[in-house]
């Protein structure tokens, strides 16, 4: 039984980090940096474990100075067309990772993204920030349509996409997230 749990020593952190770039691979996205340890200190992070090892996480980060901006290009205007959107108002869902071989994607709609998302509601923030570089994930994200506040190449040179979700509509995700459990081959085994 995979389980949730909070972390909070620079050990843990040390080992996020480690899994966080291994999943990355080898392509351009590996130039990606994992966070500083001063990230995590102000952060919710969060290890799923199979028994001692970890195998996913994620982090929610909730203070400015924000991660997902600096994917932008510094000459690059961040504009929102919503007009009470505030940096200070954002929850950011970054460095999300899962080892393939031993988290299925039963797990990850069933209780990762529910859990992601629950705890971005919990944090009482207007807006659920996010961020890809990868033409795949920006169509699945896109499901709800989130507001787009940057489209162009990344400052590493990737495909970019900055986008926030209303409270609303991670509502409407989470919800999604679970019948979508429903509907999965693996879910006939559960």
């Amino acid at each position: 039984m995979l389980t949730f749990k909070q972390l909070h020593t620079e050990e843990e952190f040390n080992i996020y980090s480690q899994s966080y770039q291994e999943c990355l691979g080898e392509g351009p996205i590996s130039k990606t940096k994992g966070m500083p340890f001063d990230y995590f200190q102000r952060s919710y992070v969060i290890g799923v474990f199979d028994n001692e090892k970890m195998v996913a996480g994620y982090t929610l980060g909730f203070d400015v100075p924000l991660r997902l901006p600096t994917f932008v290009p510094r000459e690059e205007n961040i504009l929102s067309p919503h007009e009470i959107f505030k940096w200070e108002e954002c929850c950011e869902i970054v460095c999300m990772w899962k080892k393939k071989e031993q988290v299925s994607k039963f797990f990850v709609f069933r209780y990762f993204w529910p859990h992601i998302l629950s705890k971005t509601l919990e944090s009482n923030k207007l807006f659920i920030l996010g961020h890809d570089q990868n033409a795949r994930l920006d169509k699945h994200y896109g499901i709800f349509g989130p507001v787009s506040l940057y489209s162009g190449p990344s400052t590493i040179g990737l495909p970019s996409h900055l986008f926030f979700y209303t409270r609303g509509k991670v509502r409407l995700l989470k919800y999604f997230s679970l019948l979508r459990s429903f509907f999965h081959k693996d879910f006939k085994s559960r």
